[in-house]
Formats: structure tokens, sequence, C-alpha cells
């Protein structure tokens, strides 16, 4: 299985924000996100770097606090 892992939190949240499923949540080792399906994981990443890209403010800040929730909460 493939897999899309990431250490940018904005793109993550982006991701996440736009429903793609994490595979395994926060890797400690690696301090990445995991996430599947790679194909959309890279058309949503040329999405967010090309600036096509809007989001509901308090939707998105809800999704960020909840993937540093994930990194703060793999620490211990």
């Amino acid at each position: 299985m493939s897999e899309f892992k990431t250490k940018d939190l904005v793109l993550a949240t982006y991701l996440k924000y736009k429903e793609v499923q994490l595979t395994s949540g926060y890797d400690s080792v690696n301090k990445s996100w995991v996430f599947g399906d790679v194909d959309t994981c890279e058309k949503i990443s040329l999405e967010l770097h090309n600036s096509n890209s809007t989001v509901e403010v308090l939707k998105y800040e809800m999704v960020r606090r909840n993937l540093l929730g994930m990194a703060h909460d793999s620490k211990k």
C-alpha cells in the first residue's frame, strides 16, 4: 500500500479538510502525517501550491488543531 507522508502542517490540514483519510495518523518517528490515496494527495497538493484553494476558516482551524493535537499526543 502506498502512502503519502507530509511534515507540512498547512498541506496536512488542507488534505484532511478535503476529507482525505489518514491511514495511520501521525508518525512520530518521521514527524509526519500519513495519508492514503497518493494520487488524490498529489492533486490536492498541487491545487494548494498553485493558490487555487479556498477554505471555510472555522472548519480549517478545527482540522488544524486536531492535527496539532495528534502530533502533541504522540510525544507522550
